[in-house]
């Protein structure tokens, strides 16, 4: 009776288990496409444009989160050259010929480096551009994963000359 009892409270927990989960935050894969813009072709003068995709969370986020841009984007810059050789960056140059390059949501680049990346970074080296007034930097697009926050696993970034506009947009918290 006692190894009844058990096996029962065993089979309740695991249960449970599956339903919460182990308290750990579901973070979102998308289907991630990164494009220039026509007019951005034609205003950069048809330049070579590099993007890079990075997920990081907790203390890795906050050195990106401020970290410049134009010095991110110099040549042999230590700090993408240390997530470069980690694995951590999907990286991409995009060109008017090949204007346009997707990330797949089912790539293992989610799953194994991204895994615990609480934010998604796209990171694009945009010809004449630089940080604005505010000090904000639209060479630069922090996105939350939170899976609660999403409605679709498809992400699409517009490079343009003023930043990277991208759809959908997350959800308003409480929808």
């Amino acid at each position: 009776m006692r190894t009844m009892k058990c096996g029962w409270l065993l089979g309740l927990l695991a249960v449970t288990l599956s339903m919460v989960g182990c308290g750990g935050t579901s973070y979102k894969k998308f289907d991630l496409t990164v494009s220039l813009s026509d007019t951005y072709i034609r205003e950069s003068g048809g330049a070579t444009t590099a993007v890079d995709v990075v997920a990081l969370g907790g203390q890795r986020a906050a050195p990106l989160d401020a970290y410049s841009m134009s010095r991110y984007w110099t040549e042999n810059d230590p700090f993408r050259q240390e997530l470069l050789n980690e694995g951590m960056l999907w990286s991409v140059e995009l060109t008017p010929g090949s204007p346009s390059a997707t990330l797949p949501s089912r790539d293992r680049i989610w799953n194994s480096k991204w895994k615990t990346g609480a934010k998604l970074y796209i990171l694009a080296d945009i010809v004449g551009v630089g940080p604005g007034p505010d000090g904000r930097d639209p060479r630069r697009v922090a996105l939350p994963r939170d899976s609660q926050l999403w409605d679709t696993k498809k992400l699409d970034v517009l490079i343009t000359s003023h930043g990277m506009p991208y759809t959908p947009t997350e959800k308003v918290s409480g929808q």
